[in-house]
């Protein structure tokens, strides 16, 4: 993709941005308030309860991720149509973000997550499934360095800094959540303050990442790539 000035991004980027910030101060505020009565938690509404699977922002950040599936997908025919070298990289991201999204809407990420944590456990030296995890990873990386060197410099930060808050999210949070979870309970305080800190991350990196996925499809209608 050429390097060239980006385009303004979409304007319901910044619906998202309001929607997900909205329903997360209401979550939190449900949160405080049940704080005192702990018997009243069976009457906490379960819509904007950011600890349940079924909840609003639940659904709201499973719609972002197909999303950013579709204009990936978007993305990659029109380089594939204009021949560039990326296009199966585009393709391939469309099917990584289509799957987590089909995992999220349908609930089905928690069950995998939970089969495949024993094995993927940090140890030293590495299992197995580890080792064969971290190779992956590592060929993945090697395989998009010259993907993501080729984006235009503003994308490029973007993508950057999304993967930075993915990192942290699977690194720091995942493990963080199930332990205040194990100590305090769904209604402890530790583990409401943490589930809605990690899904604010969660849902920021998504935003953000359809941000600059709508920005490479506009360079690319600014292009008469459509």
């Amino acid at each position: 993709m050429p390097h060239r000035p980006t385009a303004r991004g979409a304007p319901f980027i910044g619906v998202v941005w309001l929607v997900a910030a909205g329903l997360l101060v209401l979550s939190l505020g449900q949160d405080l308030l049940l704080l005192e009565a702990p018997d009243a938690a069976v009457r906490r509404v379960w819509l904007i309860d950011v600890g349940r699977e079924d909840s609003l922002l639940d659904w709201l950040h499973g719609g972002v991720l197909a999303a950013i599936a579709v204009l990936l997908f978007k993305v990659g025919r029109a380089e594939r149509a204009a021949g560039d070298e990326f296009a199966a990289h585009w393709h391939l991201l469309a099917v990584a973000f289509g799957a987590v999204a089909v995992g999220e809407l349908t609930h089905l990420h928690e069950p995998v997550l939970r089969a495949t944590a024993p094995a993927l456990h940090p140890t030293w030296p590495p299992s197995p499934a580890l080792g064969l995890a971290i190779a992956a990873f590592a060929l993945l990386g090697a395989a998009y360095a010259r993907f993501v060197a080729a984006m235009p410099v503003e994308i490029r930060t973007l993508a950057i800094l999304v993967a930075v808050l993915f990192a942290v999210d699977a690194a720091a949070f995942d493990p963080l959540v199930d332990a205040a979870r194990r100590a305090q309970g769904p209604d402890g305080l530790g583990f409401r303050l943490t589930v809605t800190l990690e899904e604010a991350l969660e849902l920021s990196a998504a935003a953000l990442t359809l941000y600059a996925v709508s920005l490479c499809r506009r360079l690319q209608q600014a292009d008469g790539r459509a």
